[in-house]
């Protein structure tokens, strides 16, 4: 069985898709096919915070698959008290679970400080940002207390369905707004559309011996606006391109990568 922690968003009804019927979602949400949590709901800081029987549930022939976040980048650096908290759920989930259990950890690109290098997997970590630090440390526990793991550092995925929610609907609803959107012109990552996920992700699910720390980059790398002006050439006045700020220098300027993965 599949265990997806963290599966609301884009990423996770695609692996749902993926898996058909052989996994539970662990969420805060009483519906179809989950598992209730309250973990997400309390203070880990409580001397109440304790752990519920799902988890002991979960078997060596289980797998969890780990997405969870509680926000985008800039959440992270206006908010360390609840970038803490999180960890410790996450931690605490971790430590009370099989350690024989198989773990797929969808890390980021942002572990990595952003370099005129190209970074291959298992390159040295050296994050700019508290969200790139979390998921280090996610990593490096994963690492000292399971060996059946497989960490995968994910660029940016995005969707063409204006009805889901990703980085191409935002601009879009901006578009309509018809004012200039500011777009990093400076700033160089992957970007992967989630059909190529899709593939890719199956295949790395059928390889189900495969373990170690993987980079997952997507087929496209370019900045954010010129993947705006792509999309939506007939938008591309209201498109503004800008250097990244000094007040966001937290913000990796080059995240090149490659993988032996596929």
């Amino acid at each position: 069985m599949y265990y997806i922690l963290g599966g609301s968003g884009l990423l996770g009804q695609a692996i749902k898709n993926i898996l058909k019927k052989k996994y539970k979602f662990i969420s805060r949400f009483d519906k179809k096919n989950s598992i209730k949590t309250n973990i997400f709901n309390q203070d880990p800081n409580h001397k109440k915070f304790k752990k519920e029987n799902w988890l002991k549930k979960i078997n060596q022939n289980d797998c969890i698959i780990l997405l969870s976040n509680f926000g985008k980048i800039y959440d992270y650096e206006q908010n360390k008290k609840k970038t803490s908290d999180f960890e410790k759920k996450i931690f605490f989930i971790l430590k009370n679970i099989n350690k024989k259990v198989r773990i797929i950890f969808l890390s980021s690109d942002m572990v990595y400080e952003g370099k005129n290098i190209v970074y291959k997997d298992n390159y040295k970590t050296n994050p700019l940002n508290r969200y790139g630090l979390s998921k280090k440390k996610i990593e490096s526990f994963i690492l000292k207390n399971f060996n059946n793991y497989l960490i995968l550092r994910l660029c940016k995925v995005f969707s063409l369905n204006l009805k889901k929610e990703s980085l191409v609907s935002e601009l879009y609803s901006e578009v309509l707004k018809k004012k200039k959107i500011n777009l990093f012109k400076n700033q160089y990552v992957h970007y992967m559309e989630i059909k190529e996920f899709t593939i890719k992700f199956r295949k790395i699910i059928n390889l189900n011996k495969i373990t170690g720390v993987f980079n997952f980059p997507g087929s496209i790398f370019t900045s954010r606006y010129n993947l705006a002006i792509s999309i939506f050439p007939k938008y591309k006045k209201y498109f503004k391109p800008i250097n990244i700020p000094i007040k966001l220098n937290y913000l990796p300027k080059k995240l090149k990568m490659e993988t032996k993965l596929y």
